[in-house]
């Protein structure tokens, strides 16, 4: 970027001067970079024991990654939170929550980082909760069912798809 000239078929030129965009862009980079999004199950969440005497942590890790059948209990894992972020539609809702809020927030440039990361954490929690909600495949073992009354992979109680959260804080804090 930096300075463009244009000039019209009738003779009228428009100069451009994108520099102060170029320094205030690198600016709201450097803002950005000091803040660190997180989306998950996440703390003081991540630590309520089940009845089982396992934490929402530990079944969260389990259902993302899989447990070998050679543990003694083999779960298949059900990558929620990688699918979450892969898809490419949740990171367009994140992006255009951005813009619309970014744009409100011009008045303020100082809060824009953390704005733009809130929107973009809220649209992915909220995205999270549904891919937990709608998971299929692979299905419960008929042991489970029959345990849970039902064939919902990812949801028994409800109570780790609720707890799924954002939060925006400084890096290194």
């Amino acid at each position: 970027m930096s300075i463009k000239t244009y000039t019209s078929s009738n003779g009228v030129t428009v100069v451009e001067d994108l520099r102060k965009f170029d320094k205030w862009l690198k600016a709201l980079q450097k803002a950005v970079d000091k803040n660190v999004l997180s989306v998950g199950i996440l703390q003081p969440e991540a630590s309520i024991v089940y009845k089982s005497g396992a934490t929402m942590g530990q079944i969260a890790e389990w259902n993302e990654f899989g447990v070998p059948r050679d543990s003694g209990t083999r779960i298949p894992a059900r990558p929620f939170m990688r699918q979450t972020f892969r898809k490419k539609k949740n990171i367009d809702i994140a992006i255009k929550g951005m813009s619309v809020k970014g744009s409100k927030a011009m008045s303020n440039p100082s809060r824009i980082p953390r704005i733009l990361l809130s929107v973009a954490g809220k649209a992915l929690a909220a995205e999270m909760k549904l891919t937990i909600k709608d998971w299929e495949t692979p299905k419960n073992a008929e042991s489970t069912i029959r345990k849970k009354g039902k064939d919902d992979p990812l949801v028994e109680t409800g109570l780790m798809m609720n707890s799924v959260r954002y939060e925006v804080k400084k890096r290194g804090t």
